[in-house]
C-alpha cells in the first residue's frame, strides 16, 4: 500500500502484475505475456520461431508443408515435361501409326517380296551417284515390309508368312497396304480374294476398275486380278505397289521415284 504524498490518504496495489504495468519513466506501455489462465501474447509478439519449418506436419489449410509440397509437385512436372519434349525431338517425324526405321533415299528403285519369299531393293541412291543392289531370303512375316514417311499420313507394306512346310518353305499367307494414318488399307490374301477399306467404309472393284481413296492415293485392279496402290509425295515423288496372287502366295511389287524408303526390305532384315 502506498499513500499519495498531497492527501496521504491510503490506495490499493494496481489490479494488474506488475509484468503488465505502465513503464511511466519510459511512457510506454507493455502487453501482457501468456498468464496462468492459459491466454498466450497476440500472434503479432510470438518469436520466429514459433512457424513451422519446411517438413513439419500443421494442419492448417495454408501450412508451410502444402506450399513446399506444391513447389516440389511443380518442380516433377516441368521435369517430365522436359524429358517428354526431348524424347520427342529425338524421334523421327513418322505419321501416327507408322514405322520409323531408317529410310534411304533413291532416285529410283524397285522392290520385291516373291515366291517363297526372296526379297529384293535394285535402285539408284538419291544423288544419282549409286547403284544399290540388295538380294537375300526371308520366310519371316515382316510387320514392317516397306514404309515411307514422305506421303501425308504415311504409306506401309506388311506381309505374313504361312506355317513352313516340311522343308521349312513359307509364303506371303497375305499382304497389306496402310496409308492415311491407317484410315485406307487394301489386303490381299493368297487365293486372291481382297478387301478395301476407306475412312470405315468397305468396297470392291470390277477388273479393270479404279478409285481414289480418302487420303487421295488410288488403288486399281487390273485385268489380272492383281491391286495396285499409288500415291503422290508433295515434293513429287511417288510409290506405286502392286499386290499379286500367284503360286499359292502373295507377290509384293513396288517402284519408287524420288522417294526415302525404309522398312525390313532396305534394312535387310530377314
Amino acid at each position: 500500500m502506498i499513500r499519495y504524498p498531497q492527501t496521504n490518504a491510503p490506495t490499493v496495489s494496481p489490479s494488474f502484475a506488475p509484468e503488465s504495468q505502465p513503464d511511466w519513466a519510459r511512457g510506454i506501455f507493455t502487453p501482457p505475456r501468456a498468464t496462468a489462465d492459459g491466454i498466450a501474447a497476440p500472434f503479432w509478439r510470438r518469436p520466429h520461431t514459433d512457424l513451422p519449418s519446411p517438413g513439419t506436419q500443421v494442419d492448417t489449410p495454408f501450412s508451410t508443408q502444402g506450399v513446399w509440397g506444391i513447389f516440389a509437385q511443380l518442380q516433377s512436372l516441368v521435369a517430365q515435361l522436359l524429358a517428354a519434349f526431348q524424347s520427342t525431338l529425338a524421334q523421327p517425324s513418322a505419321p501416327s501409326g507408322q514405322p520409323s526405321s531408317p529410310e534411304q533415299q533413291f532416285q529410283n528403285v524397285t522392290l520385291g517380296s516373291t515366291g517363297d519369299p526372296h526379297l529384293a531393293v535394285d535402285g539408284v541412291s538419291g544423288d544419282g551417284k549409286t547403284d544399290v543392289s540388295n538380294h537375300f531370303d526371308s520366310m519371316t512375316s515382316h510387320s514392317d515390309l516397306l514404309h515411307s514417311n514422305d506421303f501425308a499420313g504415311g504409306y506401309a507394306v506388311s506381309t505374313t508368312v504361312s506355317a513352313p512346310d516340311s522343308r521349312g518353305v513359307t509364303t506371303n499367307d497375305s499382304a497389306s497396304i496402310a496409308l492415311n494414318n491407317g484410315n485406307d488399307t487394301v489386303s490381299m490374301s493368297k487365293d486372291g480374294s481382297f478387301t478395301i477399306s476407306s475412312d470405315g467404309q468397305a468396297y470392291t472393284l470390277a477388273s479393270g476398275q479404279s478409285m481414289q481413296l480418302d487420303g487421295g492415293e488410288t488403288v486399281t485392279r487390273n485385268t489380272d486380278g492383281s491391286l495396285t496402290v499409288h500415291d503422290q509425295s508433295s515434293s513429287g515423288g511417288s510409290l506405286s505397289t502392286t499386290l499379286k496372287s500367284w503360286g499359292g502366295g502373295v507377290d509384293v511389287n513396288a517402284q519408287g521415284q524420288n522417294v526415302d524408303i525404309g522398312g525390313d526390305i532396305v534394312n535387310a532384315r530377314p
